[in-house]
């Protein structure tokens, strides 16, 4: 924000406002939230659609070549930045796994997202590359906005960025709302806090205090993003969110095998089965 148009704003003003926000959707809870994606997602898929097609007539095919230059690795070293952000990053909507409808799958939920996310992001990255080139691209700090900049379409649609500004700034808000919740959650039910809405305010703004000296500059973030990120983050994102599924399989299976050998030996007394509870 602060880069492409608020260049003349301190940056406690834009985290302190963007923080405010963000602690009011985490107290307004996940219904409203929830309400609030879903009128934010239709436009950002329209948004996303809307720009591709106005920037039609300034694709370049041959841009796309040659392919596999450099060999694989390349490749494999941009899928793995790719998977750690923001493939990865989903883990931390775990936080809100247990406010889904009991009817709904979450599988279903995770790989129909994922997969829908994967193509939006296949279509962005083609569409830019088409559009500046590999060369230009690595040059940009924000290739999206640079594109939507010179789309031009006749004498009467120019100078769009405003849209692909919304975009970018929208798909903030929701991923930081998300991170700041399940935070939030996380914490509440570590220190046995049974109202969570408490801490909102307080970590939030821990959190944006804490952003401002986090990064020197844009260039310093770009650069933690790419090499940095991606061997930091794997062990919160992988590794033990695997654990903790393992533990929890072991667990469950434990519980059935209890309960089973319990259920068999008197049918009549059999236990209860647990009333679900929200953390």
């Amino acid at each position: 924000m602060r880069i492409i148009s608020l260049d003349a704003t301190p940056v406690c003003i834009i985290a302190l406002v963007t923080g405010i926000v963000i602690t009011y959707a985490i107290k307004s809870g996940i219904e409203s939230m929830g309400r609030t994606m879903s009128i934010i997602f239709p436009i950002w898929v329209t948004g996303t659609l809307f720009l591709s097609l106005l920037s039609l007539s300034q694709y370049d095919v041959n841009r796309l070549k040659p392919v596999l230059y450099d060999g694989l690795g390349p490749v494999l070293t941009d899928s793995f930045s790719i998977f750690a952000l923001p493939f990865a990053e989903t883990v931390a909507f775990l936080g809100i796994a247990g406010c889904f409808q009991k009817k709904s799958s979450p599988y279903k939920i995770y790989f129909y997202s994922l997969l829908l996310g994967g193509i939006f992001l296949f279509i962005f990255v083609l569409r830019t590359i088409m559009m500046l080139g590999t060369e230009n691209i690595t040059i940009q700090m924000f290739p999206p906005y640079v594109i939507a900049r010179i789309i031009k379409l006749g004498d009467f649609i120019e100078r769009i960025e405003i849209i692909s500004a919304v975009l970018i700034i929208s798909c903030s808000f929701t991923k930081a709302t998300v991170f700041m919740f399940s935070m939030t959650k996380g914490i509440a039910h570590f220190f046995s806090i049974k109202d969570y809405h408490r801490i909102a305010a307080p970590l939030v703004l821990l959190t944006s205090i804490y952003s401002m000296p986090l990064n020197i500059s844009a260039i310093d973030m770009l650069d933690w993003a790419q090499n940095i990120f991606p061997i930091y983050a794997l062990p919160f994102q992988v590794v033990l969110p695997v654990i903790t599924w393992i533990a929890a399989e072991i667990k469950s299976r434990k519980d059935k095998n209890a309960t089973g050998k319990q259920g068999g030996g008197a049918p009549g007394n059999a236990a209860p089965c647990p009333q679900n509870q929200d953390m």
